[in-house]
């Protein structure tokens, strides 16, 4: 096993660290294109979804109402 530095990519997700801030961030930009270039849907129009930015997401607040099983 060695060390290869940070991370920059796992799992077709881009991973951002900033220390300072303790702070990790994921995006899957890459990964979403490359699916629209495999079913051709590069022209597609992107709409906005709404998402509560301020929202912390711990294990303790996740209750087995939660959880939904497919």
């Amino acid at each position: 096993m060695s060390d290869l530095g940070p991370v920059s990519y796992y799992l077709d997700m881009k991973v951002k660290q900033n220390r300072t801030e303790h702070t990790i961030c994921l995006t899957q930009t890459a990964y979403i294109n490359k699916i629209l270039q495999t079913f051709q849907q590069l022209q597609a129009v992107s709409v906005d979804t709404s998402m509560n930015f301020n929202a912390v997401l711990m294990k303790e607040s996740i209750t087995q109402a939660d959880i939904t099983v497919i």
